[in-house]
């Protein structure tokens, strides 16, 4: 009879902490503070990427102004008309408003960038997290699918 339960203590044992990981992470899988946060970053990405692109038309419309107005001081001069001073006044005014939308840009893409990189980052945590439980839920044998099929299967959560 001894012989029967050393048998067999091992695997309770292999139950009993395979039970126990699979309850961490389905409680983990529940926890949906990360995932909010995550949605939050995400979605802040995209209103910041609009707002990137509305800098990056502002530009090219102060671009091109400004060229009009070179080319139309130019063909000013050319024609002979020396009283360009309001002319250059309002080059001088569309110069400044594009470097300070150009400063605006800057400073959005900046922060564009690092809520991306933070987007990326929880998705390389959450997929490490991931694949460790795949990998210790596979060896319990509480799961039987393929990594892939695991990932596909949780690929909306964040752990």
């Amino acid at each position: 009879m001894n012989k029967e339960y050393k048998k067999t203590a091992p695997k309770q044992k292999q139950v009993k902490e395979a039970s126990i990981l699979l309850k961490q992470f389905n409680a983990e899988l529940a926890d949906e503070e990360l995932k909010r946060n995550y949605d939050s970053f995400v979605k802040a990405k995209n209103i910041m990427e609009v707002r990137v692109e509305r800098y990056i038309t502002q530009i090219n419309s102060l671009q091109d102004n400004i060229n009009k107005h070179r080319n139309c001081i130019i063909d000013t001069l050319k024609l002979g008309y020396t009283d360009v001073p309001y002319l250059i006044n309002g080059l001088s005014q569309l110069e400044t408003e594009l470097e300070k939308v150009r400063e605006d840009f800057t400073k959005s893409k900046s922060e564009l960038d690092k809520t991306i990189a933070c987007i990326e980052r929880y998705d390389e945590l959450s997929d490490s997290r991931k694949l460790t439980y795949f990998i210790l839920l596979s060896k319990s044998g509480d799961i039987n699918s393929t990594w892939l099929e695991f990932k596909e299967q949780y690929k909306d959560k964040i752990i």
